[in-house]
């Protein structure tokens, strides 16, 4: 941070290799198309940089720069609801092109069909939820950690987790072909 804060470009573009993945699966779960993912991650990038004098150092700066990114999407979410239609796709182009374990056809088509259905329900949550549940379901973190990264309580964390999570079960209702 000394060198980025220095103006070493080198520092910034290592910092840049470090986070740029996870922000990338954050924005583009949170938006669901991936060029407003890589917009979002770029614009991200843009106002860590021309704030490097704010980081104060005091949390990490992957949860300083992961927070900017969250602030992007939910921002790129309410201005869709307010402008424009968002569509969720309903085919698996962008969401293939994302890192995936190697699987047979058949598993392929029924992740497909899930993780359609999952993109589904997830357009249905408030922006804050959907940030807090892809925060906690998709990338890991622990309520502590996405507290500290939304500047929020651990109760408001678990509250919006339990509340998307139940939104999540209600659209999603019972798999095809179950009783």
């Amino acid at each position: 941070m000394a060198r980025c804060r220095g103006g070493d470009a080198a520092a910034f573009d290592t910092l840049v290799g470090r986070h740029q993945e996870r922000l990338f699966r954050l924005a583009f779960h949170m938006l669901r198309d991936r060029e407003g993912a890589f917009d979002a991650v770029q614009e991200t990038f843009i106002r860590a940089y021309r704030s490097l004098d704010r980081f104060s150092g005091a949390g990490s700066f992957g949860g300083w720069i992961l927070r900017i990114a969250a602030n992007l999407a939910v921002d790129g979410i309410r201005r869709r609801r307010r402008g424009e239609r968002v569509e969720v796709p309903t085919d698996d182009r962008d969401l293939a092109e994302l890192p995936a374990p190697h699987r047979t056809p058949v598993e392929s088509a029924e992740g497909g069909e899930l993780r359609g259905r999952l993109e589904q329900a997830l357009a249905k949550l408030s922006p804050m939820q959907r940030v807090v549940l892809v925060m906690k379901e998709i990338e890991g973190f622990s309520c502590e950690e996405i507290a500290a990264t939304l500047r929020c309580s651990v109760g408001t964390v678990m509250s919006r987790l339990h509340y998307s999570r139940l939104k999540m079960k209600r659209v999603l209702g019972r798999p095809r072909g179950m009783a």
